[in-house]
């Protein structure tokens, strides 16, 4: 009886070592799928990132003038980056002392209420900067007359019609407003000694003859005629 019971005994020993051991297989295969699994993709959160850049952002769209249109073509945003990216750089610099590496431009900005305004600031920010208002409407006589010095002296081959103004001291470049269709350009340069207008200064008072006036309007009216050029 006593060697019946102790088979007995180790036979239940054995069958409960089997199970045992059955079990730690299943838990080792559990393990090893849920690895599996985990490393069937190892990229999938690198690559979510890959397709947005670094960031995970999207990369904006800018204007060659260095500010953000998101635009669609025909509205008027898309007006402004249009009007302002066509005045060529090169035309502006040789107005202008101080490198010139940009035209800067609100988009936001909705004519008629608002004007267009191109912006030209030098490279190391210093003087004042270079500005082009366009408006889409006929405002051409109001523009003269707001700039209280008489009719103006006209600039051929500029538009519809063009004039360049100047006040009486004649301590500053002139100012030249210039329409064509319903188009209205004015450019407006910076302060004497920041252009490359030709001047003196007897006593200190910067002075501007009518030649030298004359010949740096006809160089201003260029802008005024590449945004023309654009919207032919």
């Amino acid at each position: 009886m006593a060697d019946h019971a102790f088979r007995e005994r180790a036979g239940a020993n054995r069958a409960k070592r089997v199970v045992g051991g059955f079990g730690l297989v299943m838990i080792a295969a559990v393990l090893l799928a849920g690895c599996s699994a985990g490393s069937s993709n190892p990229t999938s959160a690198g690559s979510a990132t890959g397709a947005t850049g670094a960031t995970g952002a999207p990369v904006a769209s800018s204007a060659p003038g260095g500010a953000s249109t998101g635009a669609s073509a025909g509205d008027s945003s898309s007006d402004h980056a249009r009007y302002c990216n066509a005045i060529k750089l090169s035309d502006a610099q040789v107005l202008v002392k101080g490198t010139l590496t940009r035209v800067q431009f609100d988009a936001a900005l909705t004519p008629p209420a608002a004007p267009f305004d191109c912006t030209f600031p030098t490279a190391s920010g210093g003087g004042s900067t270079l500005d082009v208002t366009l408006t889409q409407a006929d405002t051409y006589t109001q523009s003269v007359a707001d700039q209280n010095a008489g009719a103006g002296t006209p600039l051929t081959g500029v538009g519809d019609k063009a004039v360049w103004v100047q006040d009486a001291t004649m301590a500053n470049p002139p100012i030249v407003i210039a329409i064509k269709g319903s188009l209205t350009c004015r450019v407006i340069a910076p302060e004497t000694e920041h252009t490359t207008i030709e001047y003196t200064s007897p006593n200190g008072v910067d002075q501007i003859t009518s030649a030298a006036a004359a010949a740096f309007a006809q160089k201003m009216a260029v802008l005024c005629t590449d945004v023309f050029d654009a919207t032919s």
